[in-house]
């Protein structure tokens, strides 16, 4: 009785219903996505990619290297895009400090396995500028707020088809910090935690996962009826 007290006041006020639906990247789709982002895929209307220009070249590594960066950090758009170097630990490679200027606050994330590679082969290209995603036209600028070719990607990979629309909302740039938060709370850490790593100013803005740890829960409970 006293631990479902305690269960009770801890979920107390949690409401689970969202005003709006919290698309993120489902089971399959995150691998679609990157194979259209895929910087040296033949593309049609485009010179084969070891006859493509500078420019051209760097606007298609640049689209696939953010959406991992986005995915495996949950950072908002323009906080990527314009991440200078002095904010990566260049020395170990272990983490990025984040300043999120929409909250006016910052704070650091663990670099991922996988991005790490990623960033090292930036910063052996780019370490000599200032941003991480420099401007293909201007090298000492950031590359700024440019998502047509990752909205273009998403549509080709299909992950807008009017069926995932009606029923899971639109899929954008932004469903990828939904993704790093869905994929923590599935994983078990806890509403707070992911509020902290997102940088939200309160943790009502992250009630909106809230169902995903109810699903979590449910799975849980079916596991156990499942070894009776």
């Amino acid at each position: 009785y006293g631990m479902a007290v305690a269960m009770s006041e801890a979920f107390k006020g949690l409401k689970l219903e969202t005003k709006q639906k919290t698309r993120y990247l489902m089971d399959g789709e995150e691998a679609m996505l990157l194979r259209e982002l895929d910087p040296h895929r033949v593309v049609k209307g485009l010179k084969s990619p070891e006859l493509r220009d500078g420019v051209m070249a760097q606007k298609l590594q640049d689209q696939y290297d953010m959406v991992v960066f986005l995915t495996d950090t949950g950072a908002r758009f323009m906080e990527v895009a314009e991440v200078p170097w002095t904010a990566i630990d260049t020395i170990n490679w272990k983490t990025i400090n984040l300043y999120r200027e929409k909250v006016g606050n910052e704070g650091t994330l663990a670099i991922t396995d996988r991005l790490r590679p990623i960033l090292q082969a930036r910063y052996a290209r780019f370490g000599n500028y200032p941003y991480v995603f420099p401007s293909p036209t201007d090298m000492t600028s950031s590359r700024g707020y440019s998502t047509s070719g990752i909205k273009k990607a998403i549509d080709r990979a299909g992950l807008n088809s009017p069926a995932m629309v009606k029923r899971y909302g639109k899929f954008t740039a932004h469903s990828l910090r939904h993704t790093f938060a869905s994929r923590l709370v599935q994983g078990g850490l806890s509403l707070y935690a992911v509020s902290k790593l997102l940088g939200h100013s309160s943790e009502t803005m992250t009630k909106r996962y809230a169902f995903l740890s109810a699903a979590q829960v449910a799975q849980e409970a079916a596991d156990i009826l499942n070894a009776r």
